[in-house]
């Protein structure tokens, strides 16, 4: 009987990361627009000094 149960682990441990990193890649990506789109908003609507 072989036991696979590090192989398991490993495969889980690599879901589990890869499935983390593309929730904080997409949240990253939400923010970065987020925060582009707020100070192109007070560049605008704001005082222009140069």
């Amino acid at each position: 009987m072989i036991d696979d149960t590090s192989g398991w682990l490993t495969t889980l441990s690599w879901g589990i990361l890869l499935t983390f990193g593309g929730a904080l890649v997409i949240l990253a990506g939400c923010w970065w627009h987020i925060l582009r789109t707020t100070i192109r908003q007070f560049n605008v609507e704001g005082p222009a000094d140069d």
